[in-house]
């Protein structure tokens, strides 16, 4: 580099923020320490902090394969709990995928014992979730105060979705 002609020096190389690194990594990479193939390389990506994730449309077509990854025997070597568990409780509850959401769900309330109508609304879903999460933050102690929240969201969606369509508006 000091050799090279002083006009074309700031050509030669590019300092990026991490955020932009990850971001194009993303959508390069394919090795990473946890395996090979864009995906494996995509979910060392995620070992970094959520604020350095690439946007949410990238992460919801990412994560739209979660069942695929699910279903594979064997997993992915990648797939591990450590993964799972750290998408699930990192990403906005808008990019899982709706099967992933309605296990959350039905498992963190009520001890695993709700039964998610299957076709309850993906909003609904990603409430749930994100309220159970901060209770979880909130309050560990009394657990029947945590699943109060969600039941009444869950409710008061409901009954704006049936007035809604009281009212003969279209969604």
């Amino acid at each position: 580099v000091v050799h090279m002609n002083a006009t074309h020096r700031k050509t030669f190389i590019e300092f990026l923020p991490l955020k932009v690194y990850i971001d194009e990594l993303w959508d390069s990479r394919t090795s990473a320490p946890v395996g090979t193939g864009v995906s494996a390389s995509r979910a060392h990506l995620l070992k970094f902090s959520r604020r350095y994730w690439p946007a949410r449309p990238k992460l919801k077509v990412y994560l739209g394969d979660w069942d695929s990854w699910s279903a594979q025997r064997p997993q992915p070597e990648w797939f591990t709990q450590e993964f799972q568990q750290r998408v699930v409780s990192n990403a906005d509850p808008s990019v899982l995928p709706r099967n992933l959401l309605k296990n959350l769900m039905s498992h963190t309330m009520f001890g695993g014992e709700l039964q998610v109508d299957p076709d309850m609304h993906d909003d609904i879903l990603e409430d749930a979730v994100r309220s159970s999460r901060v209770l979880s933050y909130v309050s560990m102690k009394d657990l029947s105060a945590s699943f109060a929240i969600p039941v009444h969201l869950a409710a008061r969606k409901f009954k704006a979705i049936e007035e809604h369509n009281a009212s003969g508006a279209s969604p």
